[in-house]
């Protein structure tokens, strides 16, 4: 039997995203003297704190967004081309069979969300996905720069809500919560300036409070 030969470019790609992505995580964590995130159960109940993820499930994540059809919906409901940045700059890992990677460049943004398949598989068709633009805000602060719910069916057919934020931060916040309207707290995935987070929920009454690399805030909670 002829096995087809792998794709030696698409798997070139996503060994290069792969590195850039762990690179940019490298040096986001030695620039905030943040630690690593530990990583935990990505099949587990949503959890508050964003979880490492194992360098094999970036590869396969990033492999799945890199297939996806470039049909990104704008943030929003605008209308006009999008242009889909190419440079992945964070992954959220939060449980529930669920990933968001972010891609950027400048002021452009491409969040392209998996769920874990049938098979196991990360897959990119389950997830939305969306464009976001903004600039980066002065130093010191963050800014969020899209909210979105939606509501899909669970594995037992109940609905279930999901909210999804995305912003930027400026220069010395190396990371960032949101404080939301039901008293939950949440932590942002933070890098190259910009910062995701999303929760199970329809929740989009929220404040944004600065941290500095230790946790504590660095002023009070703003909208």
């Amino acid at each position: 039997m002829t096995r087809p030969r792998p794709d030696l470019r698409t798997l070139g790609l996503v060994a290069g995203w792969t590195l850039a992505l762990t690179i940019a995580l490298a040096c986001d964590a030695a620039e905030s003297s943040r630690p690593e995130l530990p990583i935990g159960d990505l099949d587990g109940p949503w959890q508050s704190i964003p979880m490492g993820v194992p360098r094999d499930v970036v590869a396969a994540a990033l492999a799945a967004c890199r297939v996806r059809p470039p049909e990104p919906r704008p943030a929003g409901g605008g209308g006009g081309p999008i242009v889909v940045p190419d440079q992945p700059v964070l992954i959220d890992a939060r449980g529930m069979g669920r990933l968001h990677v972010l891609f950027a460049r400048r002021d452009i943004a491409f969040d392209c969300g998996l769920g874990r398949a049938a098979d196991g598989r990360w897959d990119a068709g389950v997830e939305s996905s969306a464009s976001h633009e903004g600039p980066i805000p002065p130093a010191g602060q963050a800014r969020i720069l899209d909210v979105s719910s939606v509501e899909s069916n669970d594995d037992n057919g109940r609905r279930e809500s999901r909210t999804l934020v995305v912003g930027r931060v400026g220069a010395g916040v190396p990371a960032v919560r949101l404080l939301l309207g039901n008293d939950t707290t949440v932590r942002a995935t933070t890098g190259a300036s910009w910062c995701l987070a999303w929760w199970p929920s329809d929740e989009q009454a929220f404040r944004i409070q600065e941290l500095d690399a230790s946790g504590q805030p660095l002023g009070p909670p703003h909208d």
